[in-house]
């Protein structure tokens, strides 16, 4: 059905936006593997994966005990990309899933994959929450040191323009 949009961001577009028809099959690695690496496009490959994440995260319940192994069954760069939007996913769903997002971000492995998870909850931080407000607060001050004190800074000043 998608080929019928040639190539580029509109078959891949389709492609992605059909995974309900191939939802028992992303529930693997080599399932995922398939269906995003299909595209071909590195750029659109990335794209796939994080709707595939996106997705994901709340079929299983958005429970990192469900979501780690899941995660770490994956190849890298895979698994980094995992952890970091399951952990976005999880707190853009619902501000109070902050301390299982953390909690997913802590337990990640590989170390890199600990470290993607982070970095993304560092970005989304400023992103998703007033810098300085009650849920940013909530969600840096909760954070491993090194990774809290990166996340405040967030915050400000911003430069001048």
């Amino acid at each position: 059905f998608c080929e019928q949009y040639g190539t580029g961001m509109a078959t891949a577009s389709c492609w992605t936006e059909s995974w309900p028809l191939f939802k028992d099959e992303l529930k693997s690695a080599a399932g995922l593997n398939k269906f995003c690496g299909r595209l071909g496009d590195p750029g659109e490959v990335s794209r796939c994966y994080s709707g595939a994440f996106y997705v994901i995260t709340p079929q299983l319940n958005f429970d990192p005990e469900r979501i780690s192994p899941f995660c770490a069954s994956l190849s890298r760069p895979r698994a980094e990309q995992c952890f970091a939007n399951a952990a976005s996913r999880m707190i853009e769903t619902d501000y109070r899933n902050i301390k299982l997002a953390t909690s997913l971000c802590t337990n990640a492995k590989p170390a890199s994959a600990k470290d993607a998870c982070f970095n993304e909850l560092i970005v989304y931080a400023p992103f998703a929450f007033q810098p300085n407000g009650k849920e940013f607060n909530e969600l840096c001050n909760g954070l491993p040191e090194e990774w809290r004190d990166k996340c405040l800074r967030t915050a400000g000043p911003w430069p001048e323009r």
